[in-house]
């Protein structure tokens, strides 16, 4: 959908084969001396011969940014044109908060690929992030002009005004192109994204329950509802719209995936617990909806020996997935085993990039084991992270 492309990160994601690939190399790097690993990952993986830009990508897998913009750096050196090389150290630079450094990468990667609508893509964020919002536009408008009846373009401009201080503009372009076409399903989609930027919901759910009558027998408007009133913390609704989804595309297990996390959010966990296990009975194997049911469970403190089986399951599937580490860790810490929950949740913490949830997690183990001062780190890190319930500040004032 339009919303999905819109909302999309930059990055594009790895292939199996090469996140396969890249578990590979971390776990040599991280057991063995970097210079006996370097020359088993280049017999590891020929497609990159270059030694420094596949170091720079094993640092960039173990969250080691620094590093990896000096071997990214180091293989530009000699590869000045090598285009993988450029994006990879574009984006290690935006996580390290450096955009303006950024941005010189970003603008060498576009003029490289003019035709290549992500590096321009890369090019608009990091000008916008990079303070240089003129810039950002000339070449929104450059490629507006390029390729006039361009939807994807469209798309472009929408979220990237929106997302960086122009959404009444972005609002007023896609209310243009949607008077254009007004039984158009992507311009009322693209409408709707435009006043969710902007900060009007009722105009954005307006224009999906809009979409939903001139489409009934399509998912895509439907589930754009749903994930919007999600959104808005409006989960009997939402449950309501995958529910008649799932009456129209029974097929799909995915709708039923949602139906559960929208009953957990209001407290039905018997209906969340069904709905993941109708969902299970169609794909016994999808990591996903085992860690969803384990983490449930381990979560509500119910069925926890069940719990550790669904997530071992998952991680079976996919073992450096932090969302499954923390599930288990999750589980072995209301099962009172607090070392085993240690030993997930410190990976956890490192897998997911500090999420706060996962700080939060670790800091109840260390509290549990007495080690204060760490606990009190993990709650102050979660807390950094976004980690707004009030519960957590109750925690800090009572850790001594």
């Amino acid at each position: 959908s339009l919303i999905a492309w819109a909302a999309r990160p930059c990055r594009p994601s790895m292939s199996t084969r090469s996140t396969r690939i890249s578990r590979e190399l971390s776990r040599c790097f991280e057991s063995r001396s970097s210079t006996r690993t370097a020359s088993e990952a280049a017999d590891l993986n020929r497609l990159r011969p270059g030694l420094s830009f596949l170091r720079g990508w094993i640092a960039e897998n173990l969250r080691r940014d620094a590093d990896a913009v000096m071997h990214y750096r180091d293989h530009l050196l000699a590869n000045t044109g090598d285009v993988a090389g450029r994006r990879q150290i574009a984006f290690a630079l935006r996580r390290l908060k450096r955009p303006r450094e950024a941005l010189v990468e970003a603008r060498t990667l576009a003029r490289a690929r003019p035709d290549d609508l992500e590096a321009q893509a890369l090019h608009v964020e990091t000008a916008f992030e990079a303070q240089q919002p003129s810039e950002a536009v000339r070449v929104l408008d450059r490629l507006s002009k390029q390729r006039e009846s361009s939807r994807e373009i469209r798309v472009l401009r929408v979220d990237m005004l929106g997302r960086h201080g122009r959404a009444a503009q972005a609002i007023k372009e896609a209310e243009a192109w949607l008077a254009a076409g007004p039984d158009d399903i992507p311009n009322r989609a693209l409408a709707a994204r435009a006043s969710e930027l902007g900060g009007d919901w009722t105009g954005a759910i307006a224009h999906l329950q809009h979409a939903v009558e001139l489409a009934p027998d399509s998912l895509a408007p439907r589930a754009l509802l749903a994930r919007l009133l999600q959104h808005r913390n409006r989960w009997s609704e939402a449950e309501a719209e995958w529910r008649a989804a799932n009456q129209r595309f029974p097929e799909h297990v995915g709708v039923l995936y949602e139906i559960a996390v929208c009953r957990e959010h209001t407290g039905d966990l018997i209906g969340a617990e069904s709905a993941a296990r109708d969902a299970l009975k169609r794909e016994p194997d999808n990591p996903e909806l085992l860690n969803f049911l384990g983490y449930l469970f381990a979560d509500h403190a119910f069925k926890l020996d069940e719990a550790v089986l669904l997530v071992r399951r998952a991680l079976s599937a996919d073992p450096d997935n932090g969302a499954y580490l923390d599930s288990l860790g999750w589980a072995y810490f209301r099962l009172g085993r607090f070392d085993e929950a240690r030993r997930l949740l410190e990976r956890a913490v490192e897998r997911t990039g500090g999420d706060a949830v996962v700080h939060e997690h670790l800091g109840d183990v260390y509290n549990s084991l007495r080690l204060n001062n760490l606990a009190v780190e993990q709650y102050r890190r979660s807390a950094a992270a976004g980690n707004r319930d009030p519960g957590l500040r109750a925690k800090l004032g009572t850790v001594r």
